[in-house]
């Protein structure tokens, strides 16, 4: 299965690379897979829920503290590349669990919709910053309260950045 524009982490705990989403020979694709590191193999996981709509180009951030891949935005909902839209939606994969859960905030029309968003986990603040092509809005979502999820947009100050595509957001943790 050759994928482009797929979501990808390393789960250090179990020595798996797990991938998600992405196109694959001309179709969008909503599989995960992930690559023994140790043994090179590649194999389907077994996942104990239902899994997110069908995307590529999303943006996904994990956070260590609380074994949790978030899956944000992205194109897709149709395996017809041609007739996908921009997606809005953010989908929470737990580690330990092995298991997807759509995440659900009380405004979802400001959540960031469709391509070109990178993503990074603040573990001091227990929150997602998000960002996109529109460098003068910063979208962030506090995960301290899970009943009543909801986005916060900020605009910065001072120089911005030009508006870029094909940029990375890392984070060093200094704990």
């Amino acid at each position: 299965m050759a994928l482009a524009r797929h979501c990808m982490i390393h789960d250090l705990n179990k020595e798996l690379i797990l991938i998600f989403g992405g196109i694959g020979k001309e179709k969008v694709e909503n599989q995960m897979v992930q690559l023994d590191i140790k043994s090179m193999i590649w194999d389907t996981p077994v996942i104990l829920s239902s899994i997110p709509p069908m995307r590529y180009s999303a943006a996904d951030v994990y956070c260590p503290w609380s074994s949790t891949w978030f899956i944000i935005a992205g194109q897709g909902g149709k395996a017809n590349i041609q007739k996908c839209k921009p997606l809005s939606d953010i989908w929470a994969f737990d580690l330990k669990a092995f298991a997807w859960k759509e995440i659900f905030v009380k405004n979802p029309a400001l959540a960031p919709k469709g391509v070109n968003f990178r993503a990074v986990a603040l573990s001091s603040n227990n929150a997602l910053v998000v960002m996109g092509q529109d460098t003068s809005k910063v979208y962030l979502l506090f995960l301290d309260n899970p009943i009543h999820y909801e986005w916060q947009i900020y605009k910065p100050s001072g120089n911005f950045p030009r508006s870029i595509q094909g940029y990375s957001l890392n984070v060093l943790d200094q704990s």
